[in-house]
């Protein structure tokens, strides 16, 4: 890309880099980094021929669930209530529609765009809702 003078990086990510819930220590910290490095390398690649596209997906159903179960059983039960599963096919596809269109920010599905919006309105319910909804552990 560099050669060439311009490129495209699309970086994958999950809900997780905008909703904290118990469970998820080791994980959702890793996703805030890697949204803020994002937005970073979209400030430092603006006016250039490199475009940066956070795609960012809710629950993907793929092998990985099967494998980890464990990782499945900490989502918090809301979500399967308000933000439909994506297969491996429909990801697929919302990437290669950013190959083609890119944008800064893709959230997928639509419901976790609008629950992204809502949760920066009212942290504090989304907080409670992930925490009552979510895994229970015992210290």
């Amino acid at each position: 890309m560099k050669e060439r003078g311009s490129g495209h990086f699309i970086i994958v990510n999950s809900a997780a880099a905008y909703f904290t819930f118990p469970g998820a220590t080791g994980y959702i910290p890793s996703r805030w980094a890697l949204l803020g490095f994002s937005k970073a390398l979209q400030a430092d690649l603006h006016n250039t021929n490199f475009t940066v596209s956070s795609v960012v997906f809710s629950k993907v159903n793929t092998p990985y669930f099967s494998n980890n179960p464990i990782s499945e059983n900490r989502i918090p039960k809301i979500t399967d209530w308000l933000i439909p599963s994506l297969t491996a096919q429909q990801a697929g596809q919302r990437i290669a529609k950013t190959v083609k269109h890119p944008k800064h920010e893709v959230l997928a599905p639509f419901m976790l765009g609008v629950l992204v919006v809502l949760n920066r309105f009212f942290p504090g319910s989304f907080r409670w809702l992930l925490r009552i909804t979510g895994y229970k552990h015992s210290l």
